[in-house]
């Protein structure tokens, strides 16, 4: 009998070890293909990162097509060198790219490109640097991770990417146009501004302290810093140009022909700028600047904010 409870305590002993083994080499097999798969990961994501500043950026997405080459001037668009465009957002884009962090990998994606919209691409991006180039390939957008699905260079890989990135990544030719740039951030170098909105008129002009506020027969002081609102949201707004070499009846389609809001600058040194904003049948707002053939677009939510600091009721509240 004791012979036979040695032989199953030896057995279990036996069992016991080789659990034990099994549990550690399984626990070191997970460490290992994981640690294999994280290197995989930074190797992808390393792929997908720019390494260095682009010379020339073509996009191809549900707008029209564009060419941005860069030169000594800054940045220009073919076939339409008038264009001014934004060097600033052309360098969020390189940026955005240069520290591209994909949320997650998906190895071996080419069983996912046709689900995920890969096959056939919301946007196409090709930055060619000095030597080589890389295209990034923008699929279908997950309501649910709040991500977009990319690929890079035809790979075999796909990448989650935030929402986020790809609005600094995926931009029509119209947002990387440069809006006017009248204003400057300087709050001292605005003398006068004169302001007209439906039929109502005002000035503020700068004295010793402050600025000097007139409508009809109305007059106040008010501070700098009240004053500096009105035009500090023109300097702010996001203008995205949208018609070039526009005619009468197309300033009677923007709503400019008699705008809604007129906004006069005059500097220290006597320089004046002329801002004008029209809305057109569906509500949509427009600006022009010092009566040029240029029409830039406006976001509804800055056009609400210009309509609120031009209001005279704006100045004519308490500090």
């Amino acid at each position: 009998m004791n012979g036979q409870r040695v032989s199953r305590e030896r057995k279990l002993i036996v069992c016991l070890a080789l659990l034990t083994v099994a549990v550690y080499g399984a626990a070191f097999g997970v460490r290992a293909l994981r640690a294999g798969q994280d290197a995989e990961e930074r190797e992808y994501t390393a792929l997908a990162r720019l390494p260095e500043s682009p010379m020339s950026v073509e996009m191809v997405n549900d707008t029209e097509p564009y060419v941005l080459t860069r030169g000594d001037g800054g940045w220009v668009c073919q076939g339409n060198e008038e264009l001014k465009i934004n060097s600033v957002l052309i360098s969020y884009m390189s940026v955005t790219l240069k520290e591209l962090s994909p949320r997650r990998v998906l190895p071996n994606g080419q069983v996912y490109l046709e689900r995920f919209g890969l096959t056939e691409p919301s946007a196409e991006l090709t930055l060619r640097m000095s030597e080589g180039s890389k295209r990034y390939r923008v699929g279908g957008y997950n309501p649910v991770l709040d991500e977009h699905y990319m690929t890079v260079d035809g790979g075999d890989c796909v990448f989650l990417v935030s929402r986020e990135d790809m609005k600094l990544i995926d931009r029509t030719l119209l947002e990387l146009v440069a809006g006017p740039d009248f204003v400057g951030t300087d709050v001292g170098s605005i003398s006068r501004i004169y302001v007209m909105k439906e039929g109502m008129e005002y000035t503020a002009e700068r004295t010793g302290k402050g600025f000097l506020v007139r409508q009809g027969d109305r007059e106040f002081e008010r501070g700098e810093y009240a004053v500096s609102g009105v035009y500090a949201v023109f300097n702010s707004a996001p203008y995205a140009c949208c018609a070039h070499d526009v005619d009468e009846a197309a300033l009677a389609l923007y709503g400019l022909d008699e705008p809604e809001i007129c906004v006069e600058f005059t500097t220290s040194d006597g320089e004046t700028t002329l801002l004008e904003i029209g809305t057109d049948e569906e509500g949509n707002c427009f600006a022009r600047e010092n009566h040029s053939q240029t029409i830039y677009r406006l976001s509804p939510d800055y056009c609400a904010q210009i309509r609120e600091r031009t209001d005279f009721a704006y100045l004519d509240s308490p500090e």
